[in-house]
């Protein structure tokens, strides 16, 4: 047990030597290479500061690229869907004015129709009229003929009845 004790010791007495020279080592090192530390120190810094402001533009230029590709992508995506929903929508109103102007057409056909055997109708009663006219009028001047021939045949026959008498 001594004997480890003993090497303990010589370690510790070792270490603690060991420790002070290198202490002073240190302090005259230090004061050395305090200068040229802190100048080695800030180039670093510098050139560190200078690798990561490149490395952080070219990696925001990078990500800014693929966002304005992806969103590039995106709005070209969705322009083309927006084309076929609007196309559908288009076609669909389309086959729906169509079939809306067919039944109007059928109505307008139909109420045509209608006018045209009302204005048939009209043009008959129009002939039928006319010759009602025609015929009464032929029938009043025959009326007039006859009112005038009897009126002569009546003043004639006052002659005679006059002549007789």
């Amino acid at each position: 047990m001594d004997y480890r004790r003993g090497k303990n010791d010589v370690r510790k007495n070792d270490i603690d030597l060991f420790a002070n020279l290198l202490d002073k080592k240190f302090g005259e090192f230090s004061e050395k290479t305090s200068k040229m530390t802190s100048d080695i120190i800030e180039k670093k810094i510098t050139e560190s500061d200078e690798k990561m402001r490149s490395f952080v533009e070219k990696r925001f230029a990078e990500s800014d690229e693929r966002t304005r590709d992806f969103v590039e992508k995106r709005f070209a995506e969705s322009d083309g869907k927006i084309q076929v929903i609007m196309d559908e929508k288009i076609t669909g109103s389309e086959n729906l004015l169509l079939e809306k102007l067919d039944r109007v057409q059928e109505i307008l056909i139909s109420k045509m129709d209608k006018i045209e055997q009302n204005m048939q109708e009209l043009q008959q009663y129009y002939r039928i009229s006319k010759l009602e006219n025609d015929n009464t009028a032929l029938l009043l001047e025959m009326i007039r003929e006859s009112n005038r021939i009897i009126e002569e045949m009546n003043r004639r026959i006052e002659k005679l009845e006059k002549r007789t008498a």
